[in-house]
């Protein structure tokens, strides 16, 4: 159930994003901050399979190739899961680190992606060039998005084990 819930609620956000994103000239950051959450907070199977549908769901709501975001967020899932490993925290500045880390390595890795298996025509000046706003915008919401998984991962794991069976 709580898969559910935070899948329900990356619909929800990469839709008002998608919309906000139609009318301003900023690049999509959201997406890459419920990637960090689940780095940190998944276990490797189920992390890696929400990462697939983050990643897909990102390719649906806003306006990529099908299966660009879903191949880098599970690649960027496996190579970010072992210096995550490594380290323990959850406090602001740990999580606003975190964010800035993923996001560059998201936004190099859906190059590198887009190079070797996509039709190859992104830059990395184009990609330099949008990095600063996209590192500024995952710092300033990177803690709120996280605290915001954190409560609703609590919210449906008390439900579940609520309803477990008692034999």
């Amino acid at each position: 159930m709580k898969n559910a819930a935070f899948l329900g609620l990356v619909v929800l956000a990469l839709s008002l994003e998608g919309a906000l994103l139609a009318h301003l000239p900023l690049p999509a950051v959201l997406s890459a901050l419920f990637l960090l959450f689940l780095v940190l907070e998944r276990p490797l199977v189920h992390g890696a399979l929400l990462a697939f549908c983050v990643g897909y769901l990102s390719d649906l709501l806003l306006g990529t190739s099908r299966g660009f975001f879903a191949t880098v967020y599970v690649l960027a899932f496996f190579l970010l899961r072992l210096p995550a490993s490594r380290v323990s925290g959850g406090g602001p500045l740990f999580v606003t680190l975190g964010a800035a880390f993923v996001t560059f390595a998201s936004a190099l890795l859906g190059f590198t992606v887009e190079q070797l298996a996509g039709p190859g025509h992104s830059h990395l000046g184009d990609v330099l060039l949008a990095l600063p706003v996209q590192l500024l915008l995952s710092v300033v919401f990177a803690y709120p998005v996280f605290k915001l998984c954190l409560r609703l991962d609590a919210q449906f794991s008390s439900r579940e084990d609520d309803f477990a069976f008692r034999g």
